[in-house]
């Protein structure tokens, strides 16, 4: 685990995910998997890696039958769900290892985009799914956030994007936007998909097929769970 990103998230060890202490935001839980439940099905995607998870989360996706896989930065979890510590800059999975990757609130606390999606497009399978809900630069809702990062307000939202960047961000990596979430939907939240090579028109493409050769786990995920 890469102690400097824990400290610049200002995040603390021993983050105890419970049901209960997530109960006052159970609605929100709901609504995310409710939305990615619209373009992202447990039969086609029946293997999803949820990014950032907490147990709510995943029991929730669970229950719809997904096969859930949650990576984090907590130390402790139930038994019952499958959760490993991991930096999502460094995903210990090999490629191609799920049909679908979910960021809930946690793709704009990473260090580096371009790093995050390559390790994203690198555990997909050849049209697999990418859902994320992010903070964007134009919502009013989170409009204070860049501000707040050099303010030091909120600085663990070190990956404040507009819109279109990251659109452009996906398309550069070889992915194409599936579905935009309208104003009432939802309007920070996409769903990319990843495409083949050939269809992938942008120079970074070719280098990605060599990352996902090299960057092929050398040990066996530590079952550490959290």
């Amino acid at each position: 685990m890469n102690k400097k990103w824990r400290l610049l998230l200002l995040m603390q060890d021993g983050w105890d995910y419970t049901l209960e202490k997530e109960a006052q935001c159970s609605a929100g839980y709901t609504g995310f998997v409710h939305r990615m439940l619209l373009k992202i099905d447990p039969v086609d995607y029946k293997r999803l890696l949820l990014i950032g998870a907490c147990y709510t989360e995943i029991i929730l996706l669970q229950n719809e039958r997904f096969d859930v896989t949650g990576i984090g930065l907590a130390k402790k979890t139930c038994d019952d769900v499958k959760y490993y510590r991991m930096d999502m800059h460094d995903i210990k999975f090999p490629p191609r290892s799920f049909d679908a990757v979910a960021f809930h609130g946690t793709f704009e606390h990473g260090m580096s985009v371009w790093l995050m999606v390559a390790e994203i497009r690198r555990v997909l399978r050849l049209g697999g799914r990418c859902y994320l809900d992010t903070p964007l630069w134009n919502d009013e809702t989170h409009g204070n956030d860049a501000l707040g990062w050099f303010s030091g307000m909120n600085r663990s939202h070190s990956n404040f994007l507009h819109p279109n960047q990251l659109k452009h961000v996906f398309r550069d990596m070889g992915f194409k936007l599936i579905y935009t979430f309208s104003e009432q939907e939802n309007k920070h939240s996409f769903v990319f998909e990843k495409l083949p090579v050939e269809e992938s028109a942008h120079v970074l493409v070719k280098p990605l097929m060599e990352y996902e050769k090299i960057n092929e786990p050398l040990e066996e995920i530590t079952k550490e769970k959290i």
